[in-house]
């Protein structure tokens, strides 16, 4: 079966003041944003890749993501709201402009947590339990459907990664971009693959 990964669609707009938005900050899509739930599916029906259930965090931007590719590919299809899809909670820096966020830990720390998922100073996030999360969630997923969407954040999406073998993964880098999606296969026997990773849909 496949499952495909979504990350939510854009929160701001060019011109705007670039955050760091976790589970404390609740935003909206932007137009674009929405356009992007548009866009991804649009590329699931083409590539005939339309999920028997799509799964969503709570956040606003996962729900309006979810609404809007439901949209194009039926309304119809049941939907499941899974609390532990929520974005990753970044403390005191959650909500807090980007360059803020630099000027205290550094480009280098930030790097490393996009590229390594090495969690900067002061962000209280359990890797332990996200990755816990990911490798009971992936088989249940796999024993109940034969395709099924996720509609989560970078900071939850990116540590599904590390269910497939270095091996096999190569050297993707795990951060998601805003409205591009992931893609991996699980086999017959319970084998993870990755079929595509950070797809722009459009």
């Amino acid at each position: 079966m496949k499952i495909i990964i979504v990350r939510h669609g854009n929160n701001f707009n060019k011109g705007d003041t670039i955050l760091r938005i976790g589970c404390q900050t609740d935003l909206d899509l932007t137009e674009r944003g929405k356009e992007q739930g548009h866009e991804v599916g649009e590329y699931l029906k083409k590539n005939n890749l339309i999920p028997d259930i799509i799964f969503m965090g709570p956040l606003k931007r996962h729900l309006q993501m979810t609404e809007k590719i439901k949209s194009i590919i039926g309304k119809n299809i049941p939907e499941q709201l899974v609390n532990d899809l929520n974005e990753v909670d970044y403390g005191n820096d959650d909500g807090k402009p980007e360059e803020e966020i630099i000027a205290r830990i550094g480009k280098e720390a930030l790097h490393l947590w996009n590229t390594q998922n090495i969690i900067p100073e002061g962000w209280p996030i359990d890797i332990n339990t996200i990755q816990t999360f990911w490798k009971d969630f992936i088989p249940t997923i796999a024993q109940n459907h034969t395709c099924a969407t996720i509609v989560t954040s970078n900071g939850i999406a990116k540590f599904v990664l590390n269910l497939i073998s270095p091996k096999t993964r190569g050297n993707i880098s795990p951060k998601l971009k805003t409205g591009h999606i992931g893609i991996i296969d699980i086999s017959a026997n319970g084998d993870i693959k990755i079929i595509g990773w950070n797809i722009n849909p459009n």
